[in-house]
């Protein structure tokens, strides 16, 4: 059972009509983008709901519509506050319930999570979200000499560093290594988008609400793809798995004994699983970033 607790937000019984209207799943992250916000205002780091918007370079609107409950909560609002406040903010515990409210970070991680989202800002990404600046474990650098290397080499000049997005008709298609393909495709007529020197080798948008509150239709992933024979993936993580039945599908993961993949949800009431054969898996690729236009 969801406990209404309110403070300095809206009134008691406006809470009780969202928690009506969004139903108990949106409702829970509701409230604790509340909770973080009156953490926020009782370590006196903001003063009111146009004072953290003015903070987090948001529009007043935008963010007022997101505190009320007219807009649903994006991981683009938790970046920007963690980025301006020093990142107090567990990612996790706001999207799941699930660690802490604080995240505990050391000064390492925190650096390292300022160089991700700082880069994501200075590629003209204004909306960029990437994801492992949670977690502190990817580098990104400014410094062209540094390139990551990707499947088209580790060129540091400039047409290396746009990487193709895979049209969404290639996505969907079976019995074909999307990846192969592509790696052909250099100077071809195919969509790119500015990668910086993340580990990228491919865009990809995605189709579907599966992943929801934390992925939505519409989500360009940039993607790192595996050696085609690697089937090494961390269970509960996000991958994209390249398949010859349906194609490219993005889902959580865990790898069972027999060498299958199960494929859900964070839906934990309804997770929505199903397995895919190993014999069906042609590639996995990790997820590096995110944008939201």
């Amino acid at each position: 059972m969801v406990q209404i607790k309110v403070k300095k937000v809206v009134s008691e019984g406006m809470a009780k009509e969202l928690k009506s209207k969004l139903g108990e799943e949106r409702f829970a992250i509701l409230q604790r983008i509340w909770d973080a916000y009156n953490y926020l205002v009782d370590e006196g780091k903001v003063n009111s709901v146009t004072d953290l918007a003015e903070k987090i370079n948001r529009n007043y609107t935008s963010v007022t519509t997101i505190i009320n409950g007219s807009r649903s909560v994006t991981p683009r609002i938790i970046a920007d506050m963690n980025k301006y406040f020093g990142y107090p903010f567990n990612h996790e515990w706001i999207m799941t319930g699930k660690g802490d409210m604080l995240a505990n970070k050391s000064a390492d991680d925190i650096q390292k999570a300022s160089t991700v989202v700082n880069q994501a800002w200075a590629n003209n990404s204004p909306n960029a979200m990437v994801n492992a600046a949670y977690n502190g474990n990817i580098t990104v650098s400014d410094n062209t000499n540094d390139v990551v290397p990707n499947h088209y080499g580790d060129s540091p000049d400039e047409e290396r560093r746009w990487c193709p997005v895979v049209p969404t008709s290639m996505a969907r298609q079976g019995n074909f290594d999307i990846m192969g393909h592509v790696t052909k495709q250099i100077g071809g007529s195919m969509e790119r988008l500015y990668a910086g020197t993340a580990p990228i080798d491919v865009w990809h948008y995605v189709t579907d609400n599966d992943l929801y509150p934390f992925y939505q239709k519409g989500d360009c992933l940039g993607l790192k793809a595996y050696d085609i024979d690697d089937r090494r993936i961390k269970t509960g993580n996000v991958y994209v798995v390249d398949t010859n039945r349906d194609g490219f599908i993005f889902r959580r993961f865990r790898l069972l004994e027999n060498g299958d993949f199960e494929s859900y949800t964070f839906n934990e009431s309804d997770p929505q699983s199903y397995v895919i054969p190993q014999e069906d898996i042609i590639r996995v690729y990790s997820v590096v970033l995110m944008f939201r236009y």
